[in-house]
């Protein structure tokens, strides 16, 4: 689905008006002249698991308040965005910290809404501004080599990635009173369009427009007001090098799309039945029960008997470019289930083996051999790990 500029918003609106139940290129059926590559089923792959940290950031010192993103850079230093406190912070490998860019404000080098951070080749480091949806390149030395602007502005654009060409990739999702206005009262989902804007910051041509977060409408009093689904889909997607891989979590498939919007290939793999059993059902009901006060059970109890689960969860989780041009995916876990598992796929398409995570570890980059990520206590506290994969069949 192509569409220029000048009518996204108009093809946004269209696609609310009409529940965006699916897109129409996000279906399962695919011309005859799109590759589509298959893993029947994933259980002979190789299973890794993570060792101890090898270093942890933010436990003292430089406490972290809500990390968007990390990396690690060649040299084995790691970047770290801090969204709460509106500043990028580089550690030397021993996690010692050694310098720090930007700040909260509305300056060139400040942030006012950190959203997403990314590394290019060279070390250089992106950020997203959100709130100015500006994308900003700091140099290997902290320095702002370039600061972009996206224009015209998107109502609710989200930075998604940077292609190898430099082509800046956003998504523009439907606003919630978008949604509320033009959508029908009990389970919608509100469309996506992944739109690409030039390296100078100017809109290109939107690459293809996806079902995105479940919601449900409830009229009170005459209002439409919406609320998330229990076990909702929703859009996810990676930048893998020259292309852009999303997927809808309906079916366990991802589509790769090309910087003009082309359809390059699909990829699609096995797995358990993805129906919402009675286990489904308890470990929903008790993840919410487990932080509930003793004066609110009752109430929580009552709200919970009254919400329907959908019939299917979820196919899978989030995604997460890897280190040689393929995915990362992640499983989407039974609620209170962990450690979560993430198998990946290589540049072809074919997976090639799985990684298990510890329990309250969220991976934010895959490399080679080891894992960075955001750990959290028993409390909450987030904390910046670097880990080592250790290989076990």
């Amino acid at each position: 689905m192509k569409m220029r500029p000048h009518i996204l918003l108009s093809v946004l609106a269209l696609a609310a008006q009409l529940g965006c139940s699916r897109a129409e290129d996000s279906g399962s059926s695919v011309s005859d002249d799109v590759p589509v590559v298959t893993t029947r089923s994933l259980d002979s792959l190789p299973t890794a698991r993570l060792g101890e940290p090898v270093t942890v950031l933010g436990d003292a010192g430089v406490p972290l308040g809500g990390v968007v993103g990390a990396g690690r850079l060649s040299d084995g230093r790691l970047v770290v965005a801090d969204g709460g406190n509106s500043v990028l912070h580089w550690f030397a490998a021993d996690g010692r910290l050694v310098g720090s860019f930007g700040g909260p404000g509305d300056g060139p080098t400040e942030f006012r809404t950190i959203q997403a951070m990314g590394v290019l080749a060279g070390d250089t480091v992106w950020v997203y501004d959100f709130a100015h949806q500006r994308v900003t390149f700091v140099s290997p030395d902290r320095s702002a080599s370039r600061v972009t602007s996206l224009r015209p502005r998107l109502g609710s654009g989200l930075a998604v990635g940077i292609l190898s060409d430099g082509t800046i990739l956003a998504a523009e999702s439907w606003s919630s009173t978008g949604v509320a206005g033009a959508a029908q009262p009990g389970l919608n989902r509100e469309p996506v369009a992944y739109v690409s804007y030039s390296r100078e910051g100017e809109l290109r041509d939107t690459l293809t427009l996806v079902p995105g977060r479940e919601v449900i409408l409830r009229l009170e009093d005459g209002r439409a007001v919406m609320g998330s689904a229990p076990l909702g889909r929703s859009a996810v997607h990676a930048v893998a090098d020259d292309r852009l891989v999303v997927g809808d979590q309906e079916e366990r498939e991802l589509r790769e799309y090309t910087v003009a919007g082309r359809l390059a290939r699909v990829i699609r793999w096995g797995g358990a039945d993805l129906r919402v059993d009675q286990r489904w059902e308890e470990a929903w009901r008790a993840e919410r029960l487990a932080s509930v006060g003793r004066g609110e059970r009752a109430e929580v109890e009552r709200q919970l008997a009254g919400t329907v689960l959908p019939e299917r969860r979820p196919a899978f989780g989030h995604l997460l470019p890897g280190a040689v041009g393929g995915v990362w995916v992640g499983d989407y876990p039974m609620p209170g289930a962990e450690p979560a598992e993430w198998v990946y796929f290589d540049s072809a398409g074919v997976a090639t083996e799985r990684l298990r995570m510890p329990a309250r570890f969220h991976p934010l980059q895959i490399g080679g051999g080891w894992v960075l990520g955001v750990a959290r206590d028993a409390y909450d506290v987030e904390t910046v790990e670097l880990r080592r994969v250790e290989t076990r069949q």
